[in-house]
């Protein structure tokens, strides 16, 4: 299960009530900081809000993820804002690391959230790329069912390996986010493994090497389940526990960023 990212609307805000003036020169220059950065956060509420919520909705059914698409999208957009118009905030020597830590905690918030879209994106892309797969084998069996010779049985297995480098190439040439890399490397692995051993038994029933026939079958078997192997389902927990570490990773620095504040709130006093 996916972890959802600290909602930045409620760190921002937090940062707004770090100081109060009282006449004191560096307390003053850091209060309006903090009262500048609150008050970009507040012209963005709305859109922050809805950024919050868009994480919330988030889910890999596809039609979760027709409407979650363009709000990650503007979720995204107004990350990247926020993030753009903090940065042109020239902070006091006092606030430099509070604004640096502010800063670090917008763009991985920023990168989660793209990360997501990103997936509303690729997802959909890596399906279409490999749906003629299945199409190809169900060509094949009805091909290997209508051959009447070894030759004929290695024409249906050279048709069917040329059926897939199409989605070969379009599984490969997709760029997906870390969440999704090891679907792909698995679909690449899958498809590679397929073609190989498809033209291997190809070989061998042309050369009519029965002793390795049963041998092939066996691998070329083995190649259509390569995505329900150990190794492919621990690549996916891995990628969705990465995720979840850097999720933690926000809530870390929000953290940080409070302790500064306090920080600034005791020194200054």
């Amino acid at each position: 299960m996916l972890a959802r990212a600290v909602a930045f609307v409620a760190i921002v805000a937090s940062v707004a009530a770090a100081c109060g003036g009282d006449g004191n020169e560096r307390r003053d220059a850091v209060d309006e900081y903090v009262r500048a950065a609150n008050t970009i956060q507040n012209r963005l509420r709305t859109q922050l809000t809805a950024a919050s919520q868009a994480t919330r909705a988030f889910g890999t059914k596809k039609s979760d993820i027709e409407r979650a698409r363009p709000r990650l999208a503007r979720a995204t957009l107004t990350l990247t804002k926020l993030e753009r118009r903090l940065s042109r905030l020239d902070p006091p020597p006092e606030a430099r690391r509070l604004h640096r830590l502010l800063l670090r905690l917008v763009a991985l918030e920023r990168g989660l959230m793209d990360e997501l879209r990103r997936v509303t994106v690729v997802l959909p892309q890596l399906d279409e790329a490999a749906r003629p797969v299945a199409a190809a084998g169900a060509r094949l069996q009805t091909d290997l069912r209508a051959a009447r010779s070894g030759g004929a049985q290695a024409v249906a297995l050279d048709r069917y390996r040329a059926r897939l480098a199409a989605p070969l190439a379009a599984v490969r040439a997709l760029d997906p986010p870390p969440l999704l890399q090891p679907l792909q490397t698995t679909q690449l692995a899958t498809l590679t493994r397929l073609r190989a051993s498809a033209a291997d038994l190809a070989a061998a029933l042309r050369k009519r090497r029965e002793a390795e026939v049963t041998r092939l079958v066996q691998r070329f078997q083995a190649a259509a389940r390569t995505a329900d192997t150990t190794a492919a389902q621990q690549g996916r927990i891995g990628a969705i526990k990465a995720y979840n570490e850097r999720v933690r990773r926000v809530s870390t620095l929000a953290a940080r960023v409070q302790r500064e504040r306090d920080r600034l709130d005791r020194d200054l006093d």
